[in-house]
C-alpha cells in the first residue's frame, strides 16, 4: 500500500460496506503509521464520493483532520514529518531551572547513610509532602 501508483478498487457507497470490509479497512490502517497511514486513509476517502470525509469519520471513525492532511500530501506529492518530540508537557526543569538545587537544599541537611550498609547512596527520610511544608513552594503549571 504505500506504492504511491497503487489505487484501491472503486469501492461502494460507504453505508453499503460489509462489517468485514470496514474491519479489514479498521485494521490495515492501525497497521500503518505516520505518512502510510494518512495517505491510506486520503485514497480510501477518495474512491467513496461526495461528502467522502464525513461518511469516513461517522462509518469508519477515522478523523477527518488526518484524513485532509493524507490529501494534502497526495496532491503535493510531499510527505509531513511528525515531531512527536515536539508534543506534550515540557520536563519539569524547563518550567522549574532551579528545581534540583532547591530540593537539595532541604534535603541534604536530613541526608545520612543508608541504614544497611550496602550503598553508598545516602537515604533522605522524608516525603515530598516535607519538602513542600518546609520551603519549596511550586506554582500551579
Amino acid at each position: 500500500m504505500s506504492d504511491q501508483n497503487n489505487h484501491i478498487s472503486d469501492l461502494p457507497n460507504l453505508e453499503n460496506l460489509s462489517p468485514a470490509v470496514k474491519f479489514f479497512l479498521n485494521k490495515t490502517r492501525k497497521k500503518l503509521k505516520g505518512h502510510e497511514r494518512r495517505q491510506f486513509m486520503a485514497r480510501v476517502v477518495s474512491r467513496l464520493g461526495y461528502g467522502r470525509q464525513l461518511k469516513a469519520e461517522k462509518e469508519l471513525g477515522w478523523d477527518r483532520k488526518t484524513i485532509f492532511k493524507g490529501t494534502k500530501e497526495l496532491k503535493a506529492g510531499i510527505t509531513y514529518i511528525d515531531i512527536f518530540s515536539d508534543r506534550g508537557r515540557k520536563c519539569s526543569e524547563k518550567h522549574y531551572p532551579n528545581l534540583l538545587e532547591d530540593i537539595k537544599k532541604i534535603v541534604d541537611p536530613i541526608s545520612q547513610t543508608d541504614p544497611t550498609f550496602h550503598t553508598t547512596s545516602l537515604y533522605s527520610p522524608i516525603t515530598a509532602k516535607e519538602v513542600h511544608r518546609r520551603g519549596y513552594k511550586s506554582t500551579p503549571l
